[in-house]
């Protein structure tokens, strides 16, 4: 079903048109093929498969219009009226964007006709390797292999999409996921092979609630043991401005509810005949309040309200018959806390869905203070590098991340199911969830992501990482690995699924989620 909704949003016109292409591309007097229903640039921007919502864009993109308060915070300010803009330049720079979708739209449409739903777009095309001085460019020939590959494997889903578009049934379940507008979604939610076996549930967002820039999202997920999560969260990019620039926030609520949770005891040492299970919840509620304090560098202040609560699972082995009791720090207590701390994040991306330049660096202080007797407090702190680099043409890149995290234990301990992961959510991607556990860890992924079809990218991976005790005791020896492929399902600027199979240490590992890794 995520395929079809996926799939519907190629639109298709019954007329002749005339395109006009950000490369001068042009045809006129199309044959018409096929009498199809017709859909609007409105229509066409897109549901979103992500169970949260892709985040919304930085404030210092969005359109302010002549917001009053804007123009009196920034006596500076320029609105840009001409003769050419009236209304202003923010007025010409937003019916620009919408003539650009309008066109797309006529392109999109023009390909239908020449039966090319899924084909690769023009402006990707691959071109012969040119020669250089230093001959020729031997490097790209062997990167497009798992191009051609990856099409030979999904031919059978591009050619079932086609057919479903051109019968008019994807349009009819869009119809039936989305309102009017295209404001509203409900879609489905798939997850396997991330620890709780087979997984299913709905996701709900609403991108613009009140008419007011407001985004609400939802979702629901249960799993085939009965483990569930359920997530509700709202945000706005600005809420008010100061000096020309705005203040955003989010709340969330969320549960985590599982009954075979797996501990293998702590340190990058732990076998996996060690493995024991059991049960917890977690309810926390709470949010951010961040400013753009530089362009595209926000710093934002969380506070959060965390429940947790730990018992014996119904699954053998028991976690209390597999681990000696020291090492349980917590076990079978009800927790509370207030998380609360800041975030520096600069993000520069150029796409959430399907990026291939800029990046993401995150740097994250968390205090962790017990209330009431609880007196397992401690502090965690988070470095997150993330780095798009294109290649040759867009869609192909070159992917780098890092991400560090430490805990300072400053009061009885930490809970032994609050220790820091390295899993297949890190991500390590050919291990279980909750595969090695300790107050430290250190991963680093690489990918090699390229465009398949119009809304499908391939992507080759390697992830590596260990976890430790103390900062001291970070080495580079006994790295764990991960090294796979898969692709991932887009639209527009809007993730939809994807499909991985990893490789490693303990064997293999086959992925299928609706909701990226990063």
């Amino acid at each position: 079903m995520v395929l079809l909704i996926c799939s519907a949003f190629n639109p298709v016109h019954a007329e002749e048109v005339e395109i006009q292409s950000d490369e001068g591309y042009s045809s006129k007097n199309i044959p018409v093929v096929q009498k199809v229903p017709e859909y609007s640039a409105a229509q066409f921007m897109g549901p979103a498969g992500d169970p949260t919502p892709a985040p919304a864009p930085s404030v210092s993109e969005t359109v302010l219009g002549e917001d009053p308060e804007f123009i009196k915070a920034t006596p500076d300010y320029d609105p840009g009226i001409t003769e050419e803009c009236p209304h202003g330049r923010r007025r010409c720079d937003m019916d620009k964007s919408i003539d650009n979708l309008e066109n797309q739209v006529k392109d999109f449409q023009t390909r239908y006709k020449k039966g090319e739903l899924w084909t690769y777009p023009k402006d990707i095309q691959e071109e012969k390797p040119k020669k250089t001085k230093y001959g020729t460019k031997a490097l790209k020939y062997p990167l497009l292999l798992p191009v051609y590959l990856t099409r030979a494997i999904t031919m059978p889903i591009a050619l079932a999409a086609d057919q479903l578009i051109r019968t008019g049934a994807a349009a009819k379940i869009v119809d039936i996921v989305s309102n009017d507008a295209r404001t509203f979604w409900v879609y489905p939610l798939i997850e396997l092979g991330f620890g709780s076996g087979f997984g299913g549930g709905l996701g709900m967002t609403h991108y613009n609630m009140f008419n007011s820039n407001y985004t609400m999202s939802g979702s629901y997920v249960i799993h085939i043991n009965m483990d569930q999560q359920a997530k509700y969260s709202v945000s706005n990019p600005a809420i008010f401005y100061l000096k020309g620039r705005a203040f955003a926030f989010e709340f969330v609520g969320s549960w985590d509810h599982r009954n075979e949770a797996a501990y293998y005891g702590r340190g990058i040492g732990s076998a996996t005949n060690s493995k024991g299970y059991y049960g917890s919840d977690e309810i926390e509620a709470g949010g951010w309040f961040g400013y753009e304090v530089y362009k595209k560098l926000l710093l934002s202040l969380h506070a959060y309200f965390i429940l947790d609560d730990s018992r014996s699972s119904s699954k053998n082995p028991l976690v209390q018959n597999t681990v000696t009791a020291p090492s349980l720090v917590a076990f079978r207590n009800s927790l509370y806390y207030i998380d609360f701390g800041l975030d520096l994040t600069h993000d520069n991306r150029n796409s959430q869905a399907s990026p291939d330049k800029g990046g993401k660096q995150r740097f994250s202080f968390k205090r962790f203070q017990g209330l009431g007797s609880n007196n397992y407090d401690y502090n965690q702190f988070e470095l997150e590098l993330l780095q798009y680099i294109r290649l040759w043409k867009p869609r192909y890149a070159l992917v780098l991340r890092t991400f560090w995290a430490f805990q300072q234990r400053t009061g009885a301990g930490i809970p032994f199911y609050r220790l820091l992961r390295l899993d297949v959510d890190s991500p390590l991607r050919s291990f279980p969830w909750g595969r090695f556990r300790d107050r430290g860890v250190g991963v680093a992924n690489f990918e090699f992501r390229y465009p398949v079809w119009e809304y499908m990218d391939g992507q080759i991976f390697v992830d590596v990482g260990r976890v430790y005790r103390n900062i001291k005791d970070v080495s580079f020896k006994h790295l764990k690995y991960s090294v796979g492929g898969g692709f991932r399902l887009i639209s527009g600027n809007y993730f939809l699924l994807r499909f991985q199979v990893a490789y490693g240490n303990e064997g293999t590992r086959v992925l299928f989620k609706t909701s990226q890794e990063f």
